[in-house]
């Protein structure tokens, strides 16, 4: 009996060392794979969920400063696929897959468009952050720099600013040289909406041009007069997607819809939500290199309205 005890307790005393003991390498995969997931978790937020920007620009001062850092929250109006994705090669249209919500009036959006040298369907995308003011079925209007909505004028931002410059947007928009808008005199123009006809004239292409091109079409004008949509005549376009007009809340130091046309809403990243950082630019005539005395105290953790 003694010995069958000593020999039992002789092998639990072997088992339990050997289970004590790692494999060769087992240390190394343990710290790979949670350094795996952790970058895994950490991509999947950044694309789909919370992403941070800077801003560069005055274009939505007072409500975001230059060089303030936002966090814009990607879930805000549903799933979107991005044009690409972070260690995978090749580009495609971004989409979402699902949405939950709509774009609203007076919301600060995060949205990307070609770049400025590049043409409409291009991927080198850059983005830009300015506040909605026309959704789809809205008729908007600017007279003598107030904004009206479907003949309602909208009040302007408390956060407005003295304006820094004004230029005809004749040379540098959708719209032909005589069109007669400007920062100050614009539209009226209608915001397209998933399911609107629209009418197809050259007088109008200026404006529907962007967004035929947006949803994927060829379009060309002939010396006729006549619209070609993929090579088809076409008079009346029924339109895919939403779209919104938007305007920097820097209104006079701002490029936006006035220039470039309408957002579309596969285009939209997401809601800025807050500013969690802040840092003046440091200014170089007066020598004022203090990094630390150039963090803006008061504007971090901000909510963005």
């Amino acid at each position: 009996m003694a010995q069958d005890i000593l020999a039992h307790q002789m092998t639990s005393g072997t088992d339990s060392t050997d289970a004590g003991v790692r494999p060769p390498g087992g240390k190394l995969r343990e710290v790979l794979l949670v350094l795996g997931v952790t970058i895994l978790c950490a991509v999947v937020l950044k694309t789909f969920f919370v992403e941070a920007y800077r801003i560069p620009s005055s274009s939505m001062e007072n409500t975001l400063l230059t060089g303030d850092m936002i966090l814009v929250n990607k879930f805000s109006y549903g799933l979107r696929f991005p044009s690409s994705f972070p260690f995978i090669s090749g580009v495609h249209d971004a989409e979402y897959a699902f949405s939950f919500s709509r774009v609203r009036r007076g919301d600060v959006i995060v949205f990307e468009l070609p770049r400025a040298e590049e043409p409409v369907g291009t991927y080198r995308r850059t983005a830009f952050v300015k506040r909605c003011i026309g959704i789809p079925g809205d008729t908007v209007e600017i007279r003598s720099s107030r904004i009206h909505v479907n003949g309602r004028e909208m009040l302007e931002p408390r956060t407005v600013r003295t304006p820094v410059f004004h230029q005809t947007l004749d040379s540098r928009s959708l719209y032909p040289a005589g069109a007669g808008f400007t920062e100050w005199q614009y539209g009226p123009v209608y915001v397209p909406g998933r399911g609107d006809l629209i009418t197809l004239e050259p007088g109008t292409m200026p404006v529907w041009r962007h967004v035929l091109e947006r949803e994927g079409h060829r379009v060309d004008v002939t010396e006729e007069g006549s619209i070609l949509v993929d090579g088809m005549g076409l008079k009346e376009y029924e339109v895919s997607r939403d779209y919104y007009f938007v305007l920097g809340d820097h209104r006079e130091n701002s490029t936006d819809s006035r220039v470039w046309g309408f957002v579309c809403e596969d285009d939209v990243v997401g809601e800025a939500l807050l500013v969690y950082w802040s840092s003046a630019p440091s200014d170089a005539y007066s020598g004022e290199t203090d990094a630390f005395r150039n963090i803006r105290w008061d504007r971090v953790g901000g909510l963005v309205r």
